[in-house]
């Protein structure tokens, strides 16, 4: 019974991840050149614009927009998407400086919106019609964003690892201790699924505000890659929902499949990163990286959950000092992936971009947390508990900063 539940967890998983290619890919899809040219000029209309990005790309309509002269939009055919290449076939009859504008999403998931000009004949003023500038970001669309992947996190968190922490800390798991640890997990559950909605509408919002609820601009971003790791994420959730039932049964095997959804999820979060622009390698990091971090947050906050149950106060001793072995792993786990992740990504990586300011700070923050760690360990073990209120803060925060990093373009 244990091994077939087993098994079919697995088939699950893999149905679930749907065979996906962890394909490489730039961090967020660049606009390479565009022909016409930005701020060219042109002595003849051109009866097509071609645009070429760094990787392939699915267009959000309305895709590809051109403005007149005037501020008006002009009718196109329909775009012709060949690989990294799209080709709009056009009709122009004025003189003066276009404006095409472009929305489009990426292989690593990102909603990416842009915009270039050129001119027929001569330059004209700056065009009219536009109540926003192309390519600015979207302070709601970021927010959301941000939002659902600080939920996404801590709902991974504990959703997966108070599981590891009872298995792996707990000499003796208590009725008490046991009923907080599905609590956790369960919290855990709730957070991923509400997670989801937020990063779809974040996504829409990112490309235009005004397209927050629309469903043609919906329905293209859950066509795209974007789409099927929401769907990946979302199966993750309910299955895990389906096998905590079960391991509340009493069956021991569901717990270890909980914890293998747990880890395939790791590796489905690798395809909505920047970690995807390093292939397997990335993807492999990426995957580290968020299994410590489940393992330190997700321990952590079970640890303060049941520290002050009476029923464990025998074994507090062989708790910190298990926990204490798990957390330092995780530490070095993190260390290892975050350092050899930013070498990475920051190659090319200016310091004054709103990336490498967010880094560095997550860099200092994390620094903090491990300081408050070393505080703690010099406490008294009565006062310990407010340490780790203090390091589940700083993690949190972490957290929360990490979700903002991985929704901001590299550079």
């Amino acid at each position: 019974m244990h091994l077939k539940l087993v098994l079919a967890t697995f088939i699950c998983l893999f149905l679930l991840l749907g065979f996906s290619r962890a394909s490489v890919a730039n961090a967020h899809s660049g606009f390479l050149r565009s022909d016409p040219a930005d701020n060219s000029i042109l002595v003849t209309a051109p009866d097509m614009i071609n645009i070429w990005f760094s990787e392939p790309i699915r267009l959000i309509r309305p895709g590809v927009t051109v403005f007149s002269p005037s501020g008006n939009k002009i009718e196109t055919d329909v775009p012709v998407i060949e690989g990294q290449k799209v080709t709009v076939p056009l009709k122009l009859t004025q003189n003066g400086t276009y404006r095409v504008v472009w929305q489009v999403i990426s292989e690593d998931t990102h909603p990416v919106r842009g915009s270039f000009s050129f001119s027929v004949g001569n330059q004209s003023s700056q065009l009219s019609g536009n109540s926003a500038e192309f390519g600015s970001v979207s302070l709601l669309g970021l927010g959301l964003q941000t939002l659902s992947r600080w939920l996404h996190f801590l709902g991974y968190a504990l959703g997966f690892f108070p599981i590891l922490f009872g298995l792996f800390a707990l000499k003796n798991r208590t009725e008490q201790a046991e009923k907080i640890i599905w609590r956790l997990v369960n919290s855990g559950i709730l957070l991923l699924v509400v997670a989801e909605p937020l990063a779809l509408f974040g996504q829409s919002a990112s490309l235009d505000e005004s397209q927050i609820f629309d469903s043609i601009t919906i329905g293209d971003i859950l066509a795209s890659n974007f789409g099927r790791v929401l769907g990946q994420r979302l199966g993750a959730a309910l299955l895990l929902w389906v096998l905590v039932s079960v391991a509340r049964q009493g069956n021991t095997a569901a717990r270890s499949a909980i914890l293998a959804t747990g880890i395939v999820l790791a590796v489905a979060d690798g395809q909505s990163s920047h970690a995807i622009n390093f292939g397997i390698a990335g993807l492999a990091i990426n995957t580290l990286h968020l299994l410590a971090m489940g393992v330190w947050v997700g321990g952590l906050f079970t640890l303060i959950a049941i520290w002050r149950l009476a029923e464990i106060a025998s074994q507090r001793q062989y708790i910190i000092k298990r926990f204490g072995r798990l957390a330092a792993l995780a530490v070095l786990v993190l260390v290892t992936t975050g350092v050899t992740s930013s070498i990475l990504q920051t190659y090319k990586l200016e310091i004054e971009s709103n990336y490498g300011k967010t880094l560095i700070l997550k860099l200092l923050v994390f620094v903090a947390a491990i300081f408050i760690v070393f505080a703690g360990l010099r406490a008294s073990l009565f006062l310990r508990w407010r340490w780790w209120l203090v390091e589940g803060l700083a993690l949190a925060s972490i957290l929360f900063i990490a979700g903002l990093l991985v929704s901001l373009p590299v550079g």
